[in-house]
């Protein structure tokens, strides 16, 4: 046992001696300030297609309607399960 350790750390340290030292030392650029006409707002619309596999309606297990153009541009992850 003790000699895997030292196999181990033999191999660690020969893994970390391959490894380029060199660091970017290039001086950061000023990018300036980000100025207000150059942002979006949350309120204005984006425009996008709704995709096919999206335009259904189902039920929800409440009863509740599901439109599946509602998510449309955001990340879904789809669960279908039928209760028995």
């Amino acid at each position: 046992m003790r000699r895997d350790v030292g196999i181990f750390v033999a191999l660690t340290l020969l893994a970390a001696a391959c490894t380029s030292g060199s660091h970017d030392t290039a001086p950061a650029t000023d990018v300036g300030a980000v100025s207000e006409s150059s942002r979006t707002s949350e309120s204005e619309p984006v425009p996008y297609e709704i995709p096919v596999e999206l335009e259904f309606t189902a039920t929800l297990v409440g009863g509740e309607p599901f439109d599946g153009t509602s998510v449309a541009g955001q990340d879904v992850l789809f669960w279908f399960w039928t209760p028995t």
